[in-house]
């Protein structure tokens, strides 16, 4: 797979906790899935709020309150709507959107009914996101059991993919995820008790693809 962005201006990216990240540019601030914020950092507002899901641990009203001005665009599914607040954008997967000149493509999340014994995300009630940023296609699949949706993503340079097991993809899972969504870059998030460096290794065996380990508040630039 050709990725024709791949020379663009830098983007910083930062783990906060579980699959809250902080993704930064000159001109823009976008947070995934505020839940436990796990800093006691000073935190830059943010431009766009985009949420997977309405679980605690991905979204908290307080969490929101610190990162959000009256001009912050927040979107999330339709159980998002009321911890998100007020002038709440609530999106479905397929929906494409526009946000402050973004472009947004919401995409499934779920969990296979045949892999789970309970299904904790259902099909259409859980969203992932592929955002273009500065020429940069960054998906972040939110709460996310491995699923055929994600050989059609289209070209992505980076990728945020849960490995925690249980709930989401395992280890293994992720690895099959990354051999079908091909991104230069793969970060591992909601990681549970799985242990991120056996994702790296194992993807980094099949050498297409980079991975970058974070631990809380740590960052790269992209």
């Amino acid at each position: 797979m050709v990725h024709p962005n791949r020379n663009k201006m830098t983007l910083i990216v930062k783990w906060l906790s579980q699959s809250c990240f902080w993704l930064r540019t000159t001109d823009l601030s976008v947070y995934f899935d505020p839940g436990f914020l796990n800093t006691s950092e000073p935190l830059q507002r943010a431009d766009m709020i985009l949420v997977s899901h309405h679980h605690f641990d991905h979204l908290l009203k307080g969490s929101v309150s610190l990162l959000a001005d009256d001009w912050t665009s927040k979107v999330g599914p339709m159980k998002c709507r009321r911890k998100l607040g007020k002038n709440a954008q609530v999106v479905k997967p397929g929906d494409h959107i526009d946000v402050k000149g973004t472009e947004v493509q919401v995409v499934d999340a779920y969990n296979p009914k045949q892999r789970y014994k309970l299904t904790y995300h259902k099909k259409g009630a859980c969203v992932g996101y592929v955002i273009m940023i500065d020429g940069r296609w960054v998906y972040h699949a939110g709460d996310t059991g491995l699923i055929d949706e994600m050989s059609d993503l289209g070209p992505v340079d980076l990728a945020l993919l849960p490995i925690g097991g249980k709930v989401t993809m395992g280890v293994d899972e992720a690895v099959e995820a990354v051999k079908r969504i091909r991104p230069m870059m793969v970060v591992p998030m909601h990681m549970k008790k799985a242990d991120p460096m056996e994702f790296k290794n194992k993807v980094e065996k099949i050498g297409e693809t980079q991975v970058s380990v974070l631990g809380p508040n740590e960052m790269f630039s992209f």
